[in-house]
């Protein structure tokens, strides 16, 4: 998947594919609290930062961004985008290959540390959460954004099942198997909510012994949660949080 842009456009139908390799122009940068912890030019990371676009955000705002994936092609994908879009070739060196439960940098390093829609996928979520909370400057902070499985819809499948899938995996798995889905994320996929990262997080906040503000946009904006879906409105929650370092 790792080639020139140009020959891609030619080559392959994939949208996702090619959405990937221009996330960083198709997708806007609107994170709704982001410039508000961070700092002009900040030192920032993306945990598990896959196909670059939060990376490329930053790079391109002049951020001292850095990004860490444990997937190598993507990590090879960014590398290549670098080049067909002839940016630095010193930002090859910020997209690191690692995981989020053994972060390589020091305590205290960085202004924000954020996390989309990886928790759900991690070996062990509560690991990366104790990681991002140490890595994290006072004054900085932490974005956790994943999926809350409370929800009925599983995001990954687009599926709506019904109903809660966090009581409901086994029949789940079971209905997947019914549509001869492909359950490889099936398989990998941390069936976590809100709930029970605010509880890692106040743990870890105690063993750390340093101050941290919690704001959850569910609390903060409940209409964004509102979603219309056939006709009908329904609530899905996610969990999308700012982890402040006081």
């Amino acid at each position: 998947l790792c080639k020139r842009r140009s020959i891609m456009d030619q080559e392959i139908s994939d949208e996702k594919v090619k959405d990937g390799w221009m996330n960083h122009v198709r997708q806007p940068y609107d994170h709704w609290h982001m410039d508000n912890y961070v700092p002009l030019k900040g030192k920032v990371l993306d945990v598990g930062c896959g196909c670059g676009r939060q990376m490329f955000h930053w790079l391109c705002r002049g951020y001292d961004a850095y990004g860490i994936d444990c997937c190598d092609w993507k990590l090879e994908f960014c590398r290549q985008k670098i080049e067909d879009f002839s940016f630095p070739e010193k930002w090859k060196e910020r997209f690191i290959y690692g995981v989020g439960e053994e972060l390589p940098f020091r305590d205290k390093t960085f202004d924000l540390v954020t996390s989309w829609y990886v928790l759900e996928h991690v070996s062990d979520w509560k690991k990366c959460i104790k990681e991002m909370l140490r890595v994290v400057k006072p004054g900085g902070a932490a974005f956790i954004n994943a999926p809350d499985y409370r929800n009925s819809f599983e995001e990954h499948y687009k599926i709506e099942f019904g109903h809660s899938l966090i009581d409901n995996k086994d029949k789940f798995e079971r209905f997947l198997q019914s549509k001869r889905s492909d359950l490889t994320i099936f398989n990998e996929l941390n069936f976590i909510t809100a709930s029970d990262i605010m509880t890692e997080i106040h743990s870890n906040i105690e063993k750390l012994n340093r101050n941290f503000e919690i704001i959850n946009a569910e609390d903060k904006y409940p209409e964004s949660m509102v979603k219309r879906e056939n006709g009908r409105l329904s609530c899905r929650h996610r969990i999308d949080l700012v982890i402040r370092a006081l």
